[in-house]
């Protein structure tokens, strides 16, 4: 009897042993969390009618309006003249687009509700035109919108200058109390293209809480002219999916949208990342501008007096010095036996076949009326969750980590290829982590032994073998910490 109930002992020992053995090799997955990215609220600033760039992201624009809620689209200044009218007319060839574009995806918005969000703005640009006074159909718009009984906060992209926010502001702040001007800059998200005038100086200075990221360096990576690049370095290897041939072929040639999409006088498309940051694709989370993704990546804290694009332009802001923004981050990138090191530019040149690829699938929807004749995103799955949302990990030094693809899959039946790739720039730990079956659906690391809790950032790239060949991601962060 006494062995009997040692020998029971024994084996319920045993069995909580093993019990204990499961938690801590599925301690990975059990502490699996995932943070939803949101679909954005959009307000475009946009000088359209200057420089043929903005014509051209503003096609893009509309074949992907269904992953955004447009809330503006708002003709601002180019040379004293604003031009609502080249919104309008791209806007009518979307209407034409649009009976396709509703057979490959859902949320595409009518044509007449995209045209009632168009709004013009002040005939001019910078400080001297802000003021008592001096509000414009735009200004009172962005109050209206930023108004509204929405959780989610607004994003405004600007890719000429921010004068008419910048009278926004300053009406909200002379007819409010200061708790209400807080409240109502805490739901004010602007990505800035360039630093084009020095409004936006003036509202960071004004308003430092205010978040805002500003592209100085990573914006012009998105495409360059072939002759006489500016500057040389933002060329790229990785430029053959924009040269003026691949233009002609997979985006002027197709349809009502392509036939509005200009020749570059410089280069194509420069305010495109603006949006393209704010894309759900899984890889980025907007509210964090360290993470990188389609839009480029910036650093993590904010910058003291960031330069504008052009010598000429930081002057012009001099007088609102000190201010704070987000901006530019380095990425190390290698491409075809050639390393970028802490490159501003390497941050787009490493996704830019990937969103070239999906802006020639969009265009062939615009003028294909059948599902079955185009290719269609694959679905990055981690663990069987089909979600777009941040996965975060928590784990111990020397754990073993494994990542899973099962679930992924693609709407047109096509082959699948995996990469897990560590990001390292994104997170804090400098050392090498090398990712077990980094090409196979189930892939795995060992957590690095540290001392102090480190963040990584790992990678799913799912990409098909349709035509074009079209990705999905999954990013998992990873957070080390000992117990």
């Amino acid at each position: 009897m006494t062995e009997c109930i040692k020998y029971g002992r024994k084996l319920l020992w045993i069995a909580v042993l093993g019990v204990l053995a499961q938690c801590q090799t599925g301690a990975a997955k059990a502490r699996v969390e995932m943070i939803r990215v949101e679909r954005p609220r959009l307000i475009i600033l946009t000088d359209i009618g200057g420089d043929p760039d903005d014509q051209q992201s503003m096609v893009r624009l509309l074949l992907y309006v269904n992953e955004y809620q447009i809330e503006g689209l708002i003709a601002t200044a180019t040379k004293e003249r604003v031009s609502p009218g080249q919104i309008r007319e791209r806007v009518e060839a979307y209407r034409k687009a649009r009976p396709n574009l509703v057979k490959h995806a859902q949320g595409y918005p009518t044509a007449d509700y995209l045209l009632e969000q168009i709004k013009a703005g002040v005939k001019g640009r910078s400080m001297a035109l802000v003021g008592a006074g001096k509000s414009t159909e735009a200004s009172e718009y962005i109050i209206s919108v930023v108004d509204r009984p929405e959780a989610r906060p607004v994003w405004i992209t600007v890719w000429g200058a921010p004068t008419d926010l910048a009278q926004a502001l300053w009406d909200v702040s002379d007819r409010r109390s200061r708790a209400d001007v807080a409240k109502f800059v805490s739901r004010l998200r602007v990505y800035d293209i360039a630093g084009q005038d020095n409004t936006g100086a003036w509202i960071c200075q004004r308003f430092p809480e205010i978040f805002w990221v500003r592209s100085v360096d990573q914006f012009q990576a998105i495409s360059v002219r072939e002759a006489s690049p500016f500057p040389p370095e933002v060329t790229g290897a990785n430029i053959e999916t924009f040269t003026t041939e691949w233009v002609d072929e997979h985006v002027q040639s197709h349809g009502p949208l392509g036939r509005l999409y200009p020749e570059r006088r410089w280069k194509y498309e420069g305010d495109t990342p603006a949006f393209l940051y704010l894309l759900r694709n899984g890889l980025s989370d907007p509210a964090h501008p360290h993470y990188g993704g389609w839009g480029g990546r910036f650093r993590r804290e904010k910058t003291k007096n960031p330069a504008c694009a052009w010598p000429r332009l930081t002057k012009t802001q001099t007088k609102y010095y000190d201010f704070w923004a987000y901006s530019d981050a380095e990425d190390t990138w290698s491409y075809k036996d050639i390393t970028y090191a802490n490159s501003h530019y390497a941050s787009l040149f490493r996704w830019r076949q990937a969103f070239q690829n999906d802006f020639a699938a969009r265009m062939d929807w615009s003028i294909t009326d059948s599902y079955a004749k185009a290719n269609h995103n694959p679905v990055a799955a981690f663990d069987n969750d089909t979600s777009k949302d941040i996965v975060t990990m928590r784990v111990s030094p020397g754990q073993k980590v494994a990542l899973s693809a099962a679930g992924s899959s693609d709407p047109d039946g096509d082959g699948l290829s995996f990469r897990w790739f560590y990001y390292k720039e994104p997170g804090n730990y400098e050392g090498i982590i090398n990712i077990r079956n980094s090409n196979a659906r189930q892939a795995s690391f060992t957590a690095p032994k540290v001392n102090k809790t480190k963040e990584l950032h790992i990678i799913l790239e799912v990409s098909d073998d349709g035509e074009p060949s079209l990705y999905a991601y999954r990013r998992v962060i990873v957070t080390v910490k000992r117990r």
